[in-house]
């Protein structure tokens, strides 16, 4: 079992500001947003905001953009100034010293435009969202994990990287670091855990009401260590079959009889992770099957006055045979 951890801000209480990476999950090969946010623990808010982060080298930092605690600041210009840097921005200016098997990004941030006659700063709250670093999966490895770790341990373009914040005193600003004593900036990392991708395309459907049978199909969406099919709740009790890869193929298929309504839940494990579930409801009931009773056509009609041949004491009567048919095969003979 993996379990993530996260931590609230009272456990950082006596720092005037904290600052939190989210945890998140990223499908296999897939896409993620992860937050990172300042809680304001003091009544002088914050000003400026200079940080590092590294992860894992399998993710791809795409991009960072504002958090929603900025974009609407300084009449919704957002903050004055939003600069970043990131190994996977294939420029001169990459920030170096993240460590082996690991890459790095640096963010500095002017919250205040002091052009504006009332420029704003970050005031007292928790959780303020202050950016979002989009990333990719490279690993396409359910269970990899990555830490996305606050750091001064890097330089590059925007010069050597400190944890640092200035509050809104725009007299005397006071500055706020994670080595002061005692530390003025507490700091959470978050992690992001590569999960297994979820079936698509789940249907069901009754296919043969004479003999109940039910077809199901889907799409794997990775080839999973082992699929398993439940009904109605993803209990062990409840498993109808556990299918496994032969040859680099994994089922996407399968025919059984229902009698009544039913779900039917697809779970897939790779790596020791479970993908989120898939399902579908097929409503019919087959308790009895086969209650229509057959059709029969062409029957001959009735054949009043009839006569014998002249001289004779018979007479020959011809028709064409009914035939039936029926709901379930083969139609009867009449």
């Amino acid at each position: 079992m993996i379990t993530m951890m996260s931590f609230s801000a009272s456990e950082c209480l006596g720092q005037e500001f904290t600052l939190k990476a989210g945890n998140a999950e990223v499908l296999a090969s897939g896409s993620v947003d992860v937050p990172i946010y300042i809680d304001v623990n003091t009544g002088v808010g914050a000003s400026t905001i200079d940080f590092g982060i590294t992860y894992r080298g399998f993710l791809t930092l795409t991009s960072i953009s504002e958090g929603s605690a900025l974009t609407g600041l300084n009449g919704g210009a957002g903050a004055f100034q939003f600069v970043f840097d990131t190994t996977d921005d294939a420029t001169p200016t990459t920030p170096t010293g993240a460590g082996t098997g690991l890459k790095g990004a640096v963010l500095g941030v002017i919250i205040p435009d002091l052009a504006l006659p009332s420029p704003d700063f970050l005031t007292m709250g928790a959780d303020q969202e202050i950016a979002v670093l989009h990333f990719t999966d490279g690993s396409d490895k359910p269970s990899a994990i990555s830490e996305t770790v606050f750091t001064n341990s890097l330089s590059g373009g925007l010069g050597a990287v400190v944890i640092e914040i200035t509050d809104d005193n725009t007299t005397t600003p006071g500055t706020y670091n994670t080595t002061d004593v005692p530390a003025g900036v507490a700091l959470v990392n978050g992690d992001v855990l590569v999960t297994t991708p979820p079936v698509t395309g789940f249907t069901c459907i009754q296919t043969d009401p004479c003999t109940c049978t039910v077809s199901l199909t889907w799409t794997n969406g990775y080839l999973y260590d082992t699929l398993s099919l439940y009904k109605d709740s993803v209990d062990p009790a409840n498993l109808i079959d556990t299918f496994l890869p032969s040859g680099g193929v994994l089922a996407e298929s399968y025919v059984l009889t229902q009698t009544n309504s039913t779900t039917y839940i697809l779970v897939g494990r790779t790596n020791g992770v479970d993908s989120a579930e898939a399902s579908c409801t097929e409503l019919s009931d087959c308790t009895d099957p086969d209650t229509t009773p057959p059709v029969i056509h062409n029957t001959p009609a009735d054949m009043p006055g009839l006569k014998t041949d002249m001289g004779l004491c018979s007479t020959t009567v011809s028709w064409t045979d009914p035939t039936a048919t029926d709901n379930c095969s083969p139609d009867p003979t009449p």
